[in-house]
């Protein structure tokens, strides 16, 4: 479930991250332009960035600039070649969540992104609690308080499985085509038309909800937003 975008003009760079971070479980995605990087979160669903910051590779601030500023913000770790303090100021005022100067142990790097997925909650997530709403992931139930009760709601995979999705990022909008290669299968016959579909399902499913909302971005997709947050425990 977790994609890892790779952004370096190095061949064997990006080759040897992406080839250990699939060995621990991950979807690797290496290119070698920030264009290229553009298309690929245009059409894929991604948890973190990997941009090897060089003289070399064009556009590296203006890319975390963007990203930052696109609503999405996908959390970044900076690969560079330099130590230097006005380089590293540089790497996180552009959004850098992380900064490591070369030459990187590739264990190290994965204990960093389990470090920042984790802060994100995105690693290993199982439930998700908004506000009095609860979604159980391998149950595929949401329970949903309606009135003074708990009523527990079943739903198809792929209805759950995008609930999940936009719910573990709220705000941040997903393409239809995003939605579409991180819930159905790459051979998969169904267009982005079904991801309407399975919306409407889900909003006349959940019409009773008041803890989060499924809002529609015009031409683009869609994105959750919480109405309501989780009670503090004591």
């Amino acid at each position: 479930m977790f994609s890892v975008l790779i952004i370096s003009d190095k061949k064997d760079t990006r080759e040897l991250i992406a080839m250990f971070l699939r060995h621990k479980g991950y979807t690797a995605i290496p290119v070698s332009t920030c264009s290229e990087a553009n298309y690929e979160l245009e059409n894929h669903y991604v948890s973190l960035i990997i941009l090897e910051r060089s003289a070399t590779l064009l556009g590296c601030d203006s890319f975390m600039e963007t990203n930052k500023n696109s609503g999405c913000d996908i959390p970044t770790i900076v690969v560079s070649e330099s130590a230097s303090l006005e380089d590293m100021q540089i790497a996180f005022k552009n959004g850098a969540d992380d900064y490591m100067v070369k030459p990187v142990k590739h264990r190290e790097l994965f204990f960093r992104i389990e470090a920042i997925l984790r802060r994100t909650k995105q690693v290993y997530k199982k439930s998700l609690i908004i506000g009095e709403a609860m979604l159980d992931y391998d149950s595929l139930l949401i329970s949903l308080p309606i009135g003074k009760k708990i009523q527990d709601i079943f739903l198809p995979q792929k209805e759950f499985h995008l609930l999940y999705l936009l719910l573990s990022y709220p705000n941040r909008i997903f393409s239809r085509q995003q939605i579409m290669n991180e819930i159905w299968d790459f051979d998969s016959e169904s267009n982005e038309k079904t991801v309407d579909v399975h919306i409407n399902r889900l909003r006349k499913k959940l019409k009773n909800n008041k803890d989060f909302e499924i809002v529609t971005i015009r031409n683009v997709g869609y994105k959750a937003t919480i109405i309501r947050k989780p009670k503090k425990e004591g």
